[in-house]
């Protein structure tokens, strides 16, 4: 607008004016900083380079310069030399803003090389410590460094009482929703919980309850022949710290698994009759296999996007799931539906093999800007878009033979006409459970 080209304009001159000063040898060290600022917001790498120089050899120990070598380094490609200006720089004195850029920055290039240090960790702490000491802060990057920082210490195995009492003082801020939800990506104006309980009458919830023993039998089948645990693949992302934890893909971010199409005809038939489900490119469905003994740590999910529906397939006792604060067990026939957003962990001290069919779908109350402006890669919102707007053509595409296709597709989403209901091949289709 009006007031950023006034901003631009007097930035120019102060840039102009500082350049004329260095090459007459008179240099000012604010003119030069801001000058040096300027340049860089605008993209003049060279002449932000030239200026900063100046400014060291004026003040050698000046914190913004410091700063700006490791942003310049870090625009160059030279990420080691970024690393030690950024180091440097959080040891020197720094104006308010520049402190908090200085710490993100120091945060992300510590990180890229061991996001298990305590240096890692701790810049995103004091990034978070920085931030919200200005006014005013900046939220998005104040909740990033909070949640960044709250999600590495769950990695790291610290104490869950200390994350409990920094997420504690990100909800007072208004950053996030309730203490230990802690999405990299949190979706605003949707309602949270960690259980679902309100779900019961979900449409996808009946549609897989009334489903159940068609499922139960082709995957008990499955796991008793020894080809779903031949098949499944072991965890990936070391969640795990003990036991044996794997999982077999029906879809994930949009893509159905042809061998496991092959496999459980009947289960995938009725997975992909979730059209919220299809279109989830923030997760997926897929058959859960925990052996006893086994414990996955504390973790969040990436995104509130999703709401997670885990339907007890085969379940033992002494196996166990807290979400946030309450612990709970899974009931064969019965969805448990959670926010994987907040910290979760499981663990299971039973005897017997516990089997759960998971299946992400997009949060009801999500309308369609939401759910495409939550999408950053353009691969998965093109796919997104096809499996949404036209599941069944959607789902051709991918190769799904047409015998599987589902006849009807079921919705909860709240925007959407559900007095219409539609089958295979409409738009933005709604539904109940479908009769196999």
């Amino acid at each position: 607008g009006q007031l950023s080209q006034i901003v631009m304009k007097l930035g120019q001159q102060i840039y102009l004016g500082a350049f004329a000063a260095h090459q007459k040898e008179q240099s000012d060290a604010k003119m030069l900083y801001t000058a040096a600022k300027f340049a860089h917001t605008v993209g003049k790498n060279k002449e932000t380079k030239t200026m900063t120089q100046a400014l060291l050899q004026l003040q050698p120990n000046h914190g913004g310069a410091t700063l700006m070598m490791g942003l310049i380094a870090q625009s160059e490609g030279q990420e080691a030399k970024a690393l030690r200006f950024f180091r440097k720089a959080s040891q020197l004195e720094q104006l308010p803003h520049d402190a908090s850029m200085a710490w993100s920055h120091l945060a992300s290039a510590e990180c890229a090389v061991d996001q298990f240090s305590d240096a890692c960790s701790d810049a995103w702490l004091y990034n978070f410590e920085a931030e919200i000491k200005l006014a005013p802060m900046n939220q998005e990057i104040a909740t990033n460094a909070v949640v960044n920082v709250c999600n590495l210490m769950l990695k790291r195995k610290f104490d869950l009482e200390e994350v409990v009492k920094l997420s504690e003082r990100a909800v007072h801020l208004g950053l996030i929703n309730a203490p230990l939800q802690l999405p990299k990506q949190l979706i605003p104006d949707v309602s949270f919980a960690p259980y679902r309980d309100d779900a019961a009458t979900w449409k996808a919830v009946r549609h897989l309850e009334d489903n159940f023993q068609a499922i139960h039998d082709e995957v008990v089948e499955a796991d008793a022949s020894g080809v779903l645990r031949q098949m499944s693949l072991l965890d990936e992302e070391n969640l795990h710290t003990a036991g044996e934890w794997r999982e077999l893909n029906i879809i994930q971010r949009g893509r159905p698994f042809p061998h496991t199409l092959q496999m459980l005809p009947i289960t995938s038939r009725i997975v992909m009759g979730l059209q919220d489900g299809n279109s989830m490119v923030h997760g997926g469905s897929k058959i859960s296999l925990m052996q006893p003994g086994t414990v996955v740590r504390p973790h969040t999910g990436r995104t509130n996007a999703r709401i997670r529906i885990h339907l007890g397939v085969s379940i033992p006792t002494g196996a166990y799931l807290k979400v946030g604060n309450e612990t709970r067990t899974w009931t064969e026939g019965r969805c448990t539906v959670i926010d994987d957003s907040y910290v979760h962990e499981v663990w299971h001290t039973g005897t017997e093999r516990r089997i759960v069919l998971i299946v992400d779908i997009w949060h009801p109350e999500m309308d369609a800007r939401q759910r495409e402006t939550s999408i950053s890669e353009p691969d998965f919102l093109e796919n997104y878009q096809k499996l949404w707007n036209d599941p069944a053509a959607g789902l051709r595409r991918q190769g799904v033979p047409q015998e599987l296709i589902p006849s009807r597709f079921v919705s909860d989403a709240s925007y959407v006409n559900n007095d219409n209901e539609r089958g295979a091949g409409s738009r933005a289709t709604t539904g109940e459970s479908q009769e196999l």
